[in-house]
């Protein structure tokens, strides 16, 4: 049994959702990590339509676990995946967990069904990029 986004249940994709290639808190240096991943990039990789197309994608397709919502989970999970050269998704990772394993999987199954991004440029070659995703969820 699955709860999708409703009358309850809130998910809130802030408008500050953290592109890392776009934002260098304490990164000052620009380049690869050992994968050949960047954070930061000239040009940071675009989801089709923007922010706002991609929020309202994940509202539509996020189906939230009965169990989590009758445990009332409420942590922020956050996730981590890589823009590819090409755009692809690959490499989807839930760094910072919320309580519920379920719902942790929700978010990297909502993720996967993204479209593909216009990838990350820097020094005008496409390039491998991390995008990291916080998931808000509250209950009303």
């Amino acid at each position: 049994m699955k709860f999708q986004a409703g009358n309850r249940t809130k998910l809130w994709y802030g408008l500050f959702i953290l592109f890392i290639s776009s934002v260098s808190f304490s990164q000052k240096v620009i380049g690869p990590d050992s994968l050949g991943i960047y954070t930061v990039t000239e040009h940071p990789p675009e989801y089709p339509g923007g922010v706002t197309a991609m929020m309202k994608f994940i509202l539509q397709k996020f189906e939230f676990p009965c169990q989590a919502r009758e445990q009332g989970i409420g942590k922020t999970p956050s996730a981590r995946f890589v823009v590819e050269e090409d755009g692809s998704i690959t490499h989807i990772t839930i760094p910072k967990k919320s309580d519920s394993p379920e719902l942790d999987q929700a978010v990297i199954q909502v993720i996967s069904k993204l479209s593909p991004f216009k990838p990350a440029l820097h020094n005008g070659k496409a390039v491998r990029c991390y995008v990291y995703l916080p998931i808000h969820i509250c209950f009303k």
